[in-house]
């Protein structure tokens, strides 16, 4: 499903719903398609960046889903317009890790307000400290300040650094099985976004906010892999191949609820 199609300067980002089913065969890459001059973009979530586009020309963007079958029907049609000064905005935020040198892999996050509590999960270990990326669509010169609480409403130190379109929110220590809110403020000195909240679990590979014998028989047939875009949730150590050392960890956690 077409969503909010955002301006950037000679780029545009191009947001949308994954569809419910994958039919039979998993979804590999979207594709998002713009008018005039059929340019086009492709990413393995929304929002995808379709580049090279003239600033001032309004063009119409559809976006479609790849998987070994083929391409899907086109979306429905939404419109943007590039600008040199687009208006500041987030575009998105993930959880960002680097498995073994390969990579970086990322999962997004849901920015949508916390009605629910079905927050998205980072399952990978801390390592040297989590990633969270927010990702905006025009240059930041002044990352503002990040301030983060747990579920438990105590504060968790962090620094928030700018990098071209990212601010790079870096979590040196932070506990397991927990849920976390995070708040940059002050963003090119004027932009609040809303919080955003997210789970840290380790082994939950499923993204169901738990650990179950699904995520471990999960991580057990693709163990001996390389890790990749399509299977890099399963090294939930990130050391660049899933292993033992995975499915151990994993099963260690077995009957974990996030909180």
């Amino acid at each position: 499903t077409i969503g909010t199609a955002t301006p950037g300067n000679a780029r545009a980002f191009i947001g949308f719903t994954a569809p419910a089913s994958e039919g039979s065969s998993p979804i590999t890459a979207y594709t998002a398609t713009c008018n005039p001059g059929t340019v086009t973009g492709t990413a393995t979530f929304s929002p995808v960046t379709v580049s090279g586009l003239t600033n001032g020309t309004t063009y119409t963007c559809a976006v479609t889903a790849r998987n070994a079958v083929g391409a899907s029907a086109p979306s429905a049609t939404t419109t943007v317009t590039p600008s040199t000064a687009p208006t500041l905005v987030l575009i998105g935020v993930v959880s960002r890790k680097s498995h073994g040198g390969l990579g970086p892999f990322d999962i997004p996050v849901d920015t949508a307000p916390a009605i629910t509590g079905l927050v998205s999960v980072e399952p990978r270990s801390i390592g040297t400290g989590h990633a969270i990326v927010f990702r905006f669509n025009t240059a930041i010169s002044n990352a503002g300040s990040i301030a983060i609480v747990d579920g438990a409403s105590v504060s968790v130190g962090a620094t928030a650094n700018a990098s071209t379109n990212d601010v790079i929110v870096t979590i040196p220590v932070f506990a397991d099985n927990k849920r976390a809110s995070l708040t940059l403020t002050g963003v090119n000195g004027t932009l609040n976004p809303p919080p955003v909240s997210m789970g840290f679990l380790v082994g939950d590979v499923n993204n169901t906010r738990s650990v179950t014998a699904s995520d471990i028989s999960g991580v057990k047939a693709r163990s001996g892999q390389t890790s990749s875009a399509s299977n890099f949730r399963f090294d939930v150590n990130a050391s660049g191949a899933i292993s033992a050392s995975d499915i151990s960890a994993v099963k260690a956690r077995s009957g974990l609820v996030l909180p």
